[in-house]
């Protein structure tokens, strides 16, 4: 079966994590009151840089955000480390929509994998599904497909809105219209690289320009990055041209027409 070793590898992490001495995992986890703190806790090897870290304290800060991030700067993890930090320290329910709904199995190793990474963090982990982590604090990861039916029928605290450029313009209203209530009641953030310039817009651009919902903008330059310079940015530009890093690294968002 294709997805066996992924599967049995999932399922020996969250069996480590249900091994772990609970007493000893709540005096560590004491240390932790902000993200700053559960920052601090990853390995140095896994460790978020400045930049990353600036913008997980945005998001603790409840707020609703679309942010548009260059490639290539770590957008995903920065997404994984907040839902984490939500259902592990605040006990909350997390929803994660995910453009390419077949990467599901290779999230949630990343999550898992990251969680390995932390120091003594309170797991009582169970794996209700393929889909889903259910934390010993109360709260949960769940994942699903960024479609009309992302958050049908369920109960959740944070909507996490990954890879948003390339949600379909055709699905832009039906997912909009799903979300209606819920941006009343949830913290939502989108998040994704802009699309290149020559591409449909739809729903980043209907986020963006908050069409439907007052989100706060964000961007996340190359410039931001470490080591990136005037030197990169060249050699960027003479591989993928001016317009494409314009849109995918300068993040520069076009109004829609």
């Amino acid at each position: 079966m294709k997805y066996t070793k992924e599967i049995e590898n999932l399922q020996s992490l969250i069996t480590t994590f249900s091994n772990l001495n609970n007493e000893q995992q709540s005096d560590s986890w004491m240390t932790v009151r902000t993200i700053t703190d559960f920052c601090d806790s990853f390995d140095k090897e896994m460790s978020p840089y400045k930049f990353q870290r600036d913008l997980l304290s945005f998001f603790d800060s409840g707020s609703d955000i679309v942010v548009a991030s260059a490639r290539q700067s770590g957008l995903t993890f920065i997404n994984l480390i907040y839902a984490i930090w939500c259902a592990a320290a605040k006990k909350q329910k997390v929803v994660i929509g995910i453009h390419k709904f077949s990467y599901h199995r290779d999230i949630m190793h990343r999550i898992l994998s990251m969680i390995d990474t932390v120091i003594s963090l309170p797991m009582g982990l169970v794996h209700n599904t393929a889909t889903k982590l259910q934390f010993g604090s109360g709260g949960s990861i769940e994942i699903a497909p960024t479609t009309d039916t992302m958050v049908r029928g369920k109960r959740f605290d944070v909507l996490l809105i990954m890879d948003a450029a390339f949600i379909s313009h055709v699905n832009t209203n039906s997912i909009i219209s799903s979300l209606d209530g819920t941006l009343n009641s949830a913290q939502v953030i989108v998040s994704s690289t802009p699309p290149s310039l020559n591409i449909n817009k739809g729903f980043f651009h209907e986020t963006w320009f908050s069409k439907y919902h007052k989100f706060i903008p964000t961007v996340v330059p190359w410039s931001e990055y470490p080591d990136r310079d005037l030197a990169w940015k060249n050699e960027m530009i003479g591989h993928i041209g001016r317009y494409a890093f314009d849109s995918e690294f300068d993040c520069r968002i076009t109004p829609m027409d």
